[in-house]
């Protein structure tokens, strides 16, 4: 019986090794996405025009959205893992245009990566992630910017 419960622990122990990595994936699921802005000084139909120009010159193609609505939802293109044969990636934006405080154009962007490991066993069930504090941000709000004329 002692024996047993060694074994038992040490599975344990050796079950959860890396949790900490298990932990962050948990906390990373399921924590709410995080958008990131910026306040423009144009009225929401302007600012809808910069944000759907700024992701097109980042080959992202317009899936839904409008002015009125307040939103405009892109995907960019698909690239293949040459690392992993069968696995592909694809960003998705997500953009959310409200009355600034103020005055102006909040424009909150929320960039999401699409994997889907073997889409030859599973199609269409891929695994989205939100990204958090990546260069993809200062990219589109730099295109933000040159759209409205806005030196840096």
């Amino acid at each position: 019986m002692k024996n047993f419960s060694l074994y038992f622990l040490g599975a344990i122990l050796v079950a959860f090794t890396g949790c900490e990595s298990v932990r962050t994936k948990v906390e990373n699921r399921f924590a709410s996405p995080v958008y990131q802005s910026k306040i423009v000084n144009v009225d929401q139909r302007k600012a809808f025009e910069v944000a759907r120009a700024a992701l097109a010159k980042m080959n992202f193609t317009y899936e839904r959205g409008g002015p009125a609505q307040g939103k405009i939802e892109a995907i960019g293109p698909m690239h293949p893992s040459p690392s992993a044969p069968g696995t592909a990636r694809q960003i998705s934006a997500n953009v959310k245009l409200s009355p600034g405080p103020e005055s102006g154009t909040m424009i909150e962007i929320l960039f999401s990566e699409m994997v889907e490991d073997d889409f030859n066993k599973r199609p269409g069930q891929g695994e989205l992630t939100p990204l958090r504090d990546a260069p993809i941000y200062e990219v589109f709000f730099h295109y933000v910017d040159e759209e409205l004329g806005v030196k840096p």
